[in-house]
């Protein structure tokens, strides 16, 4: 995994017989997110939605 300010590159493979992409991408995404300090300047918009701004 390669995370850059605006995207992230990822190479995995989903456990066979295991097509749930969406929900494990969403898992992925907020256990990272959540381990960050929150430094970032966050929109009055964002911060409505519940969002952080790192992608």
């Amino acid at each position: 995994m390669v995370i850059l300010p605006d995207h992230i590159h990822t190479l995995w493979q989903l456990p066979e017989n295991d097509a749930d992409f969406p929900t494990r991408w969403r898992l992925i995404k907020s256990t990272f997110f959540r381990a960050l300090p929150q430094t970032e300047r966050i929109s009055t918009s964002r911060r409505k939605k519940g969002e952080r701004g790192i992608w």
